[in-house]
């Protein structure tokens, strides 16, 4: 076990891979970010909504390779992004956070599968390491 209870950094190899967090919650975003790396990640953004994170997307030099999209926040919420996100045809790896009930969980990831983006895993918050580990591995 590392720090805080976490466990040992994966098998895998992180630190060129860039993360976008997408989380409106700022202790979500500073635990995401640590358990990112703890993990080995160097290259971590945040965003606090889908609009933030699309002008991050948009006016970055730097492709993200993974985002973590928080389904529930301000503004833009997750599915608004995530269509957005499949209207410019994102190709890259998507994890969806959730508080929300399983159902509507399921029906943001189905509708986004749908739309031909890349989701590679659901978490129920709260986020823990081992369920973000087996989603990166």
């Amino acid at each position: 076990m590392g720090f805080h209870g976490m466990p040992a950094q994966p098998e895998f190899n992180l630190s060129s891979t860039t993360f976008l967090i997408v989380e409106d919650d700022k202790t979500t975003q500073m635990f995401t970010s640590k358990i990112l790396a703890k993990f080995g990640a160097k290259h971590v953004s945040i965003a606090s909504n889908g609009a933030e994170a699309l002008d991050q997307i948009d006016n970055s030099q730097i492709t993200t390779d993974v985002l973590l999209v928080d389904l529930h926040m301000p503004e833009m919420d997750g599915v608004e992004f995530l269509r957005n996100l499949a209207d410019r045809e994102y190709l890259n790896r998507i994890i969806l956070l959730s508080a929300a009930d399983e159902l509507t969980a399921e029906v943001a990831e189905a509708l986004a599968a749908y739309r031909g983006l890349n989701i590679v895993g659901r978490i129920s918050k709260p986020l823990t390491p081992n369920a973000l580990r087996d989603i990166l591995t």
